[in-house]
């Protein structure tokens, strides 16, 4: 009778020796339990990435509360305007003319687009139009409207300010409103603005004499006698000139400044010692048609100091003494920068262009959420578990 045999099990596989080596084609199953680890955001970065974000926040208010304006421009005085009635970043539209012959060229940044920066007439300076340089743009009539800011607000505004001190613009006064700023020390100008002189700053004006005439002759070939007139001798030169107004009773003289273009226009310029009115009728009547008559301008400079001490005869500059009556208006080289508290209308910035500021405030906003939970999950990490007491 056979003999049953039993049944043997498979022999169970020993467990690998920790460190021994795996066999080419067989996994290692300490790799498989190794889990991702999980990325960890420290406390720095946490409140880096939190004050980053408030400060842009910050920054981008100026900007988020214009964008927030409506699309049609608020009516305003520009005298409104510089008495800070119309507030900051708002979108205005006011009435103004501005000062072109005292307009500033700048820019913001090196190979950007420049822009012309003018005072507005009669504001005192406390109201400036920032107009682009290019002209794309149709010209713009008196009315303005665009975004309102403070100077010291915008990116050039310390160019601004240091090339206004150092290039004075000049500001026009009656010799009246000169006397009367004697005292005080403040004058008004012809554009109703008060602005404070110092003693050194300059003063220019210009007077007509009454009692001369620049007579300015062209030179003459050659001149042929018909009807009554009795004709001349060439007259191609200053002398012949001189001695041929001689014999009509017009004294004149080479003027010591002749100009420049003399020489090639074939001309010389004669000074004579009587009126425009009186000089024209005899060169009339003398039938010398080759000639025009421009009055004598003199210009004076003098510091406010040096004119303060003027007479009441007439306004000092230098040794001279010039009668108010003959002064028309005075140019003041006044020194001053540009403040900081005046107000400029951007003419092209739209609220609508600023649309972009408030879904990125949100999203910074967000950001600033996320950040504060890690950074005080990092810090509740950093802070060890507290003990059990054990009695």
């Amino acid at each position: 009778m056979p003999i049953a045999q039993m049944a043997t099990s498979p022999p169970i596989a020993a467990e690998p020796e920790p460190g021994a080596p795996v066999p080419r084609d067989a996994i290692d199953p300490e790799l498989i339990k190794l889990a991702r680890t999980r990325p960890k955001i420290g406390v720095i970065t946490a409140a880096a990435v939190v004050a980053l974000s408030a400060y842009f926040i910050h920054r981008m208010s100026p900007d988020r509360r214009f964008g927030g304006e409506p699309d049609s421009p608020r009516a305003m005085v520009v005298a409104d305007v510089a008495a800070g009635k119309a507030g900051d970043n708002r979108y205005v539209a006011f009435t103004a003319d501005p000062m072109m012959s005292h307009a500033i060229r700048t820019t913001p940044a090196e190979g950007a687009k420049g822009f012309r920066v003018a005072p507005a007439r009669g504001t005192g300076e406390r109201v400036w139009i920032v107009l682009p340089s290019h002209d794309q743009d149709p010209p713009t009539l008196k009315s303005y409207r665009g975004r309102l800011r403070r100077i010291g607000d915008l990116p050039f505004a310390q160019v601004l300010d240091k090339h206004a001190t150092l290039h004075p613009r000049p500001v026009f006064a009656t010799p009246a409103n000169v006397r009367a700023a004697f005292g005080g020390g403040q004058v008004t100008t012809v554009t109703g603005d008060k602005l404070a002189v110092a003693d050194a700053d300059r003063v220019a004006f210009d007077t007509v004499d009454p009692d001369r005439a620049r007579l300015i002759a062209s030179f003459v070939d050659k001149h042929a006698p018909s009807g009554d007139d009795p004709g001349h001798g060439p007259l191609t030169d200053a002398s012949l000139w001189i001695a041929e107004l001689a014999k009509h009773g017009i004294t004149a003289t080479a003027t010591p400044t002749p100009g420049d273009a003399d020489a090639v226009l074939r001309q010389a310029r004669l000074d004579v010692a009587m009126s425009v009115d009186q000089l024209n009728e005899k060169l009339l009547a003398a039938k010398l048609l080759a000639t025009s008559v421009e009055r004598v301008v003199q210009h004076h400079e003098t510091t406010w100091g040096e004119l303060k001490r003027s007479s009441p005869a007439g306004l000092t500059a230098g040794a001279q003494t010039v009668p108010d009556a003959h002064v028309e208006l005075l140019g003041l080289y006044i020194q001053r920068g540009v403040s900081p508290d005046a107000y400029a209308l951007l003419t092209d910035e739209r609220p609508g262009d600023y649309w972009h500021i408030l879904p990125l405030t949100l999203a910074l906003g967000a950001l600033i959420l996320v950040f504060l939970w890690a950074f005080a999950r990092a810090i509740r990490e950093l802070v060890p578990a507290r003990l059990p007491s054990s009695r």
